[in-house]
């Protein structure tokens, strides 16, 4: 999944072109092979950290797609205790309710 190049990146790769010509110009060739050497080095380290950075975003999409999935699984799982819940009061209710129906006298029983 790589994506299109940014202006920044077509800007670099611009750069790498006018360096490169200019080097092809220089007359010392021990110059020219030194610079074109910590060029290509440059080159090397702005392409490894496009890479690594685009590695990094599918993890980070990867874990984010995770996330959302264990928290609508924790959703559910809330309301089935929430549902649960209520039925447990429910039948609390239903069990206790002889007890709360009966006539009052008004007399304590000791």
């Amino acid at each position: 999944m790589l994506q299109p190049l940014t202006d920044a990146e077509k800007d670099y790769a611009y750069s790498q072109g006018v360096l490169e010509g200019w080097l092809e110009k220089l007359e010392p060739p021990k110059v020219k092979k030194e610079l074109t050497e910590h060029l290509s080095i440059l080159i090397a380290a702005s392409s490894s950290y496009r890479e690594k950075y685009l590695s990094i975003q599918e993890d980070y999409d990867r874990l984010l797609k995770q996330y959302n999935m264990l928290m609508g699984t924790s959703a559910q799982y809330l309301e089935v205790m929430q549902q649960q819940k209520e039925q447990i009061d429910q039948q609390l209710i239903e069990q206790q309710r002889e007890f709360h129906t009966r006539p009052q006298t008004g007399v304590i029983d000791v």
